[in-house]
Order: structure tokens, then sequence, then C-alpha cells
């Protein structure tokens, strides 16, 4: 990720939300099947300005950077986080890595 990190808001495995320097929000996921089970969570109220993917080679697992725009309600946003269950995420990480 290009920008420097400002604040980590929240976070459980395999899953962070942080504030960045330039004021916007970023969700970063590990892997897609919990990419996919965050979306799910969120998609019907939230959507991303824009979603980068990182991998570091061909058998690495992809971490994706999902940003929010600054004026995001974050309260409603962390509340909706909060319905995401920990170990659900790290159980389908490690189901399919």
């Amino acid at each position: 990720m290009n920008e420097a990190t400002q604040v980590v808001l929240w976070q459980i495995p395999h899953v962070l939300f942080v504030r960045l320097d330039t004021g916007n929000y970023c969700l970063i996921v590990e892997g897609i099947e919990v990419n996919d089970y965050v979306e799910d969570h969120l998609w019907d109220d939230y959507e991303y300005s824009a979603t980068n993917v990182s991998m570091d080679g061909p058998r690495s697992v992809p971490v994706y950077y999902n940003y929010l725009p600054a004026d995001l309600p974050l309260e409603p946003f962390l509340e909706a986080l909060g319905g995401l269950d920990a170990e659900v995420a790290d159980k389908i990480f490690r189901m399919s890595h």
C-alpha cells in the first residue's frame, strides 16, 4: 500500500480497517474467500470507491485494499464491521490457504 496508515480503527484475524493519512479509509482483507465474506456482509449498505489487490507471487495470498471515502459514516460502518465473526473469518482463511 502506497499510503501510510494513520490509525487502526478495527481488526479481526485477516481483516483490518484503517484511516489513511489522506483522510480516506481502507479495509484491508487477506484472501479472496475472506474478502467475499466481508463483501457479503457489507455490500448492501457500503460500496468501495476503489479496490487494489496485491500478491507477492503466484502462490501467495492476495491482499485486498478496499478504499472508502473520507465522508464515510464511521460509527454505522464500525457497527456493521462488528457483525463480522472473527472465528468465521479465520476458519474461512484456514480452509482456503
